[in-house]
């Protein structure tokens, strides 16, 4: 289940900005995640995570999540997007983004700002 209250870090690592949006949107520890992190992807997240393996920390965590194309704005779950250069992930929620430098932007100011096209919303499936 997501967290009913993020607490939100400014991330430690660099390319880590899944390991923290699944530790914001979850409500666990950033160093909980990066732990199941390091035992479910072969590079221990040094090189990001993609859709699948943020799918698999989760459910090791003890919450499914499901990868939806269509993105509603007001929606709640980890966000990602994409820009000529790379990917990234965000906690977004009733049309605010959360971002890795512990900073809450309006999500169409913040795409707009940093260019990046959204490419889906992972969201926990209720059991």
């Amino acid at each position: 289940m997501a967290a009913a209250v993020n607490h939100i870090i400014v991330s430690p690592r660099a390319n880590d900005c899944a390991t923290w949006a699944i530790a914001t949107y979850l409500g666990f520890s950033y160093q909980r995640v990066a732990q199941t992190v390091r035992k479910l992807d072969r590079s221990h997240g040094k090189d990001g995570l993609w859709p699948k393996t943020i799918q698999r920390v989760c459910a090791a965590l003890g919450c499914r999540v499901r990868l939806t194309r269509a993105v509603d704005e007001d929606a709640y779950g980890i966000l990602l997007v994409e820009s000529d250069e790379h990917g990234h992930a965000v906690v977004q929620r009733n049309g605010l983004v959360m971002d890795v430098d512990g900073t809450i932007w309006e999500r169409d100011v913040w795409l707009r700002e940093h260019g990046y096209q959204v490419v889906g919303l992972l969201a926990a499936v209720n059991p």
